[in-house]
């Protein structure tokens, strides 16, 4: 294309949006050169700032768009420009840019963009003026770095420099409107209970009123509709008991039948009052059957911003089968009534259904599907993608359905509606039919004649976003058990093979959900009744294009390839089990060693001490005998060739008889002995003046008060505070502090409380007590309170007691545990912290004293 045609058929927007692509990432000519390119998603956040600018001449709308962060891939509504898309595929077209196509780590599909070297020549005659106008907001104020984006906490942030700002590209689009329940007639049902849904055309005024987006109100207008029905359809997983379930719950054959609903909940069944957030919603059954379907239409209360007003009613088909259709007649958006409805309008209506539908449907579904959904969609459920069908009497301008792709503002209103559209058929001279990725458009005064057909065709649809959705998981999970492998393999540390035991739970868990899912899809495919062909040519027509039956078996194709894909990650999934059995049996043997190998060390020590203390025992003896031969031999003289002294024969040898040898024997043994004990006493004295210890542990699970515990704790040292994590989010605390002069005078105890602060739990005790053991005395019962007198006394139950050293019998003496543990006990009950008035906490594998 040469530059004049291009500035032709090119606009202002061409030129800026094909230089903000060159200000990111462009064709380089080194062949050696990393080729840099620029991600589609960062180019919306971008061009959003640029509309915002007023420099870009865009409209953007709400469109539902995967994003991939930090292995975690989340849906969110985000305001994308259509038109945008547009250009982006005509400068692709044109050859000016490349694209190129990948994968994340979430298998979702990223397209990246790069200028070509025949744009960057096309660049060069760019005016100046426009260069200046996209260089004010991709650059940040005051610098000459081009802003960045990251993706943090559901927000996109621009940075540069020291630079960073919000954007808001996430935030919601408000618009008024007013609808009304629908249900298609081939889903009623034809028992004696069937009233008619609420008719809110007579307040179709009120929209008008109602406050919207300045973007809203801007919107361009190229398609108009008249007399919409949108119908937004999903498959959950359903069954007979289900279906029943949710009838009980309904109040179906009750006298008062609906009424306000929540998921909240309610913990406390006896308690007078209950508290639930603003955001009720109001039900009103239409008709049911037995066990097969029922019908009702919700009314939404969810809180709105002030002065935007939303009648939103719509009508709610459940069918055994799985099928869920939400139905809106839509009566008014803002200004525009019934007869004549923008397109464009209209996608913000659909957006308002998608999300409230996910929260009452949520509200009214089991715990099993709940957990169902939430593993599905990776905890992000209520942002799950539905599919679209929307009817209409008249389209503006009527024209054949090939004339709606002009790669212009009518294809771009029908992509933001449809998806990408990959079908458009003239069913009729009257009747237009668009199909596309996210739904399907139908228009013409014959739409609602096939209804049949058409929710038919939903309904296989949504099997298929549903089996698109398994598929991913089921990749997700093949990941995490290729990682769970690894972390297995590699490392075989306790903490490690803790993690890995419950991961392989979750995975068990998670199998066991999949496998149970599929089986309720390939029962409802089974069961599904295709309607028959209609007989004029243009019903004929229709049913030939939506191929209801190739339809049907593709996703039965489906499903058996998922049944092989779960045989696999099952076989996977036992493989790791094997495993890690054999692991943590190499772990328990090679502990088992340890404690042999360190207990030989022991032994081995404990010899050497004793042979270091018979050595020790020689060596005093020698000593002791030798310190006294030197004492008499310098002051006695004994054994000199001195004559014996006169005062010795006068008292001993006359008087006595004594002979000097036998007395010299005598005063050496009792001064031998005399060197022997008195230092060894001395010893043994002082190692028993030390501080000896007990420790004492309790199992409790009782409720506590946890104000009172921290206010009990405010009177206290703490030492420390320990948190236990599990799943990335704290579930123990652990408080230490101690008390001195406790359980009694002069012991130190030191106590440690574990505690469930989520659940009000006190989990366990432990406490150790100090006290120099001449000084311990037992303890007597008296000493509690006077309500423990009255019971048995505790020294009927064994327990251990407080002793220096085990080798030594002080059987009378000492702390017994559990008058410790009552004394623990009465000291949190005083406080208010300790609820229940008699039972006493327990020590494991022991048994409490019957109160």
């Amino acid at each position: 294309m040469s530059d004049g045609s291009a500035r032709d058929v090119w606009t202002v927007n061409h030129w800026k949006i094909l230089f903000v692509v060159s200000k990111y990432a462009q064709e380089s000519t080194a062949s050696k050169t990393q080729q840099q390119w620029v991600r589609q998603l960062a180019l919306a956040v971008i061009l959003y700032e640029g509309i915002e600018s007023n420099v870009l001449d865009l409209r953007y709308l709400s469109t539902l768009t995967w994003i991939s962060s930090c292995n975690i891939a989340e849906r969110r509504w985000l305001r994308i420009s259509q038109e945008a898309r547009s250009i982006f595929d005509h400068l692709w077209d044109n050859g000016l840019i490349s694209g190129i196509k990948l994968t994340s780590i979430d298998y979702q599909p990223v397209t990246a963009y790069r200028v070509s070297c025949k744009g960057l020549e096309a660049l060069e005659k760019m005016p100046n003026a426009l260069v200046q106008q996209v260089n004010h907001f991709v650059y940040a104020p005051n610098s000459h770095n081009l802003l960045q984006i990251r993706y943090s906490g559901g927000r996109f942030i621009l940075f540069a420099d020291n630079y960073s700002k919000i954007s808001s590209i996430t935030a919601s689009m408000e618009v008024s409107y007013v609808s009304s329940p629908y249900i298609p007639s081939c889903l009623r049902s034809n028992t004696s209970y069937r009233i008619d849904p609420s008719n809110n055309r007579p307040r179709a005024l009120e929209s008008a009123r109602g406050r919207s987006d300045m973007m809203t109100q801007n919107a361009k207008k190229s398609i108009i509709l008249t007399e919409i029905v949108a119908l937004v359809g999903e498959w959950i997983p359903f069954g007979a008991n289900q279906i029943s379930a949710l009838k009980e719950r309904l109040g179906a054959m009750e006298r008062c039948q609906g009424g306000l609903f929540s998921s909240q909940i309610d913990e406390h069944p006896t308690k007078t009052y209950f508290e639930v957030p603003p955001g009720l919603t109001q039900v009103k059954i239409l008709d049911f059957d037995s066990i097969n379907s029922i019908n009702f239409e919700a009314e939404i209360n969810f809180p709105q911003k002030e002065g935007v007003v939303q009648l939103e009613n719509f009508g709610i088909h459940l069918h055994v089968t799985g099928e869920l259709l939400y139905g809106v007649n839509v009566d008014a958006i803002m200004d525009h009534t019934s007869e004549a409805i923008p397109l464009s309008l209209l996608t913000l209506l659909l957006v308002d259904v998608h999300q409230d539908s996910s929260d009452i449907i949520c509200d009214l579904l089991s715990q099993y599907q709940l957990s169902a959904l939430k593993m599905l969609y990776m905890d992000d459920a209520k942002q799950r993608i539905k599919y679209n069908m929307i009817m209409a009497q008249e389209i503006h301008p009527k024209l054949p359905a090939c004339h709606y792709f002009d790669k212009g503002d009518l294809e771009n209103e029908l992509r933001q509606v449809l998806g990408e559209i990959f079908a458009g058929y003239d069913i009729s001279s009257d009747d237009v039919l668009f199909l596309g990725r996210n739904g399907g458009l139908f228009c013409g005064p014959n739409a609602k004649k096939y209804e049949s057909v058409i929710k038919a065709y939903m309904g296989l649809h949504s099997r298929d976003i549903f089996i698109r959705y398994y598929f991913l998981r089921m990749f997700k999970l093949g990941d995490a058990l290729k990682a769970l492998k690894e972390a297995i393999e590699q490392s075989h540390d306790t903490n490690t093979m803790t993690s890995a035991k419950r991961s392989l739970s979750d995975a068990a868990g998670t199998i066991i959900l999949l496998i149970e899912c599929l089986q309720f899809l390939c029962e409802s495919l089974q069961n599904l009744e295709i309607p028959p062909e209609p007989e004029n040519h243009a019903g004929i027509a229709l049913y030939q294009y939506l191929s209801l039956e190739d339809l049907k078996d593709n996703i039965l194709l489906r499903c058996t390839d998922a049944i092989k894909l779960n045989d696999k990650l099952r076989t996977e999934l036992d493989n790791l089990q094997t495993r890690y059995e054999s692991v943590c049996r190499g772990q328990l043997i090679f502990v088992s060693k340890q404690i042999e190998q360190n207990t030989l060390r022991i032994l081995h020590t404990s010899r050497s001490e004793c042979q270091a203390q018979s050595s020790l025992d020689m060596i005093r003896a020698l000593l002791a005998g030798n310190v006294v031969l030197e004492i008499f031999d310098h002051f006695v003289q004994m054994h000199s060739s001195l004559p014996d002294p006169k005062w010795f024969i006068d008292w001993f040898r006359k008087r006595l008889g004594i002979n000097t040898v036998l007395v010299y024997l005598v005063l050496c043994a009792c001064s031998l002995w005399w060197m022997w004990r008195v230092p060894g006493r001395y010893v043994r004295r002082k190692i028993e003046m030390q501080p000896s210890s007990i420790t004492v542990r309790a199992n409790v699970d009782k409720r506590i008060s946890v104000t009172n515990l921290y206010r009990l704790l405010g009177m206290k040292k703490i030492k420390y505070g320990q948190f236990q994590y599990k799943n990335s989010r704290s579930e123990l605390k652990i408080f230490v502090w101690s008390e001195s002069q406790f359980p009694a005078t002069p012991s130190d105890t030191t106590i440690e409380l574990v505690v469930d602060e989520a659940h009000q739990l006190l989990k366990s005790i432990r406490l150790q007590v100090f006290c120099p053991v001449e000084e311990a005395k037992a303890l007597n019962n008296n000493d509690i309170t006077s309500q423990l007198t009255k019971r048995r006394p505790f020294a009927s139950f064994s327990s251990r007691r407080l002793h220096p050293n085990p080798t030594h019998s002080w059987s009378m003496q000492g702390l017994d545990e559990n008058v410790i543990l009552e004394k623990v006990a009465h000291m949190l009950r005083v406080e208010g912290v300790y609820l229940e008035r008699n039972p006493s906490f327990v020590r494991p594998n022991s048994h409490p004293p019957s109160i």
